[in-house]
Order: C-alpha cells, then sequence, then structure tokens
C-alpha cells in the first residue's frame, strides 16, 4: 500500500501543480489585459491632451492675429469719418453764413426807411445778429470735433 500510496501521493502533487499553473496562467492573462487596456487609455488620453493645447494655442495666435487686423481696419473707419464729418461740418457752416448773409442782404434791400439813422441801427442789429449767429456755428463745430475725441 505504501506504493500506492506515493502514486497516489504523485498523481497528487502533479494534479495539484497543473492547478496551480491554470490558475496562475489564467490571472497573468487577466493582468496582460487590463495593463494593455490601461496602456491603451493612457496614450490615448496623453496624445488627446496634447492635440486639445495644440489646437486651443493655434486657435489663441490666430485669434490675435485676427483682432490686430480688426483694431487696424476700425481705426481706419473712425479716421475716415472724422474726415467725413469734418468736412461735411466745414461745408455746412459755409452754406448756412452764406445763406445767412444773403438773407441779410436781402432784408436790408427790401426794408424801407424813412432815415438814415434808422438804416444804420437797422443795419448794425441784423451785423450783430449775424456774428453772434457764425460764433454759435463756430462753438458747434468745435463741439462737434471735440465730440469725436
Amino acid at each position: 500500500m505504501s506504493k500506492d500510496k506515493e502514486k497516489f501521493r504523485t498523481y497528487l502533487f502533479a494534479f495539484s501543480l497543473i492547478v496551480v499553473f491554470l490558475f496562475t496562467s489564467n490571472v497573468s492573462t487577466g493582468f496582460a489585459n487590463q495593463d494593455l487596456q490601461f496602456l491603451l487609455t493612457g496614450w490615448f488620453n496623453k496624445e488627446r491632451d496634447i492635440s486639445i493645447s495644440h489646437l486651443e494655442k493655434e486657435i489663441s495666435s490666430e485669434k490675435k492675429k485676427q483682432m490686430g487686423i480688426l483694431k487696424e481696419e476700425v481705426a481706419q473707419k473712425l479716421n475716415q469719418a472724422d474726415k467725413e464729418l469734418g468736412e461735411f461740418t466745414d461745408n455746412e457752416i459755409e452754406v448756412t453764413k452764406a445763406a445767412l448773409e444773403q438773407y441779410t442782404l436781402e432784408l436790408i434791400e427790401s426794408t424801407e426807411f424813412n432815415s438814415e439813422k434808422k438804416k444804420r441801427d437797422f443795419s448794425q442789429e441784423v451785423d450783430k445778429i449775424l456774428n453772434e449767429t457764425m460764433v454759435k456755428l463756430e462753438e458747434s463745430k468745435t463741439n462737434i470735433l471735440n465730440s469725436k475725441e
């Protein structure tokens, strides 16, 4: 019986080794699968972060470039608008002055005076009003030009 016991022990030992080997090989296969998945996930996340960072830098760079172009264009348009407004204001002042002077002359010519003194007084009053109007037009021009700043 001792020979049978020894044989049994040998089979039991061999069976135990096979069971341990199979168990450990399945565990290591599981770990390898998990390690590969972890490795791929980590690589993908790293590449994604690098791509996002690169994209953000490019967008920021292009944004700065476009803002510079926009600022230049806006400055040019504002300067052009200021110039046109100044020309328009000067033109309107001249037209208004000419119309006012013409109206004054027509008023003087259409009014009949009994005496030279009345004619002179009327003319002085009209000149005073004309001068006040011109001063107000110049003040308006100055105010418009100062408000642009």
